[in-house]
């Protein structure tokens, strides 16, 4: 039975920043513990990353510690930065539960993405799934996730539905 289905959603701190690291490991902190992912320590580190907006190591579970990288140029975008958090977080969570496949696929992808809704960490992927930013004038918008706009707004709301029928 995984434990991690609940109907609650993640209330991120009030004096969460972005751009300070020792907010960030205590903001990650906190969202493991409450999907249940405890005696972790998280290690996050930003990076240049060439083609993903994050990355975390599944198989260093001897230690339970947990290396996350978040592409530094979303540094600055609290939104953006906690959705990459919700979504590397679940990858960990899918793992431990023996939900992950071993191959990076995209059936991976889209089942941590989902997973974020399901575990209450929804309104995180939601409100960050679009990143602006203006380089040179000009607005460059990039796409986190796997998921389209539409489909994390019907599984959210699905989520939603059935939260309140729990009560």
């Amino acid at each position: 039975k995984l434990t991690f289905i609940n109907n609650s959603f993640y209330r991120i701190s009030e004096d969460f920043q972005s751009q300070n690291i020792i907010s960030l490991h205590k903001e990650a902190s906190k969202i493991f513990h409450f999907l249940g992912l405890y005696n972790y320590t998280v290690i996050i580190t930003y990076v240049k990353l060439d083609q993903n907006a994050g990355n975390i190591e599944l198989n260093n579970n001897s230690d339970k510690i947990v290396y996350i990288n978040i592409d530094e140029k979303y540094k600055n975008s609290k939104e953006t930065v906690l959705c990459i958090l919700a979504h590397e977080i679940c990858h960990k969570l899918l793992f431990v539960n023996n939900l992950h496949t071993p191959n990076m696929t995209m059936e991976n992808e889209v089942r941590t993405d989902l997973a974020t809704i399901i575990t209450g960490l929804g309104k995180l992927t939601l409100n960050g799934c679009r990143h602006l930013r203006i380089n040179n004038k000009a607005i460059i918008q990039n796409k986190i996730g796997y998921l389209s706009d539409k489909q994390f707004a019907e599984a959210f709301v699905a989520r939603s539905k059935i939260a309140i029928s729990l009560y």
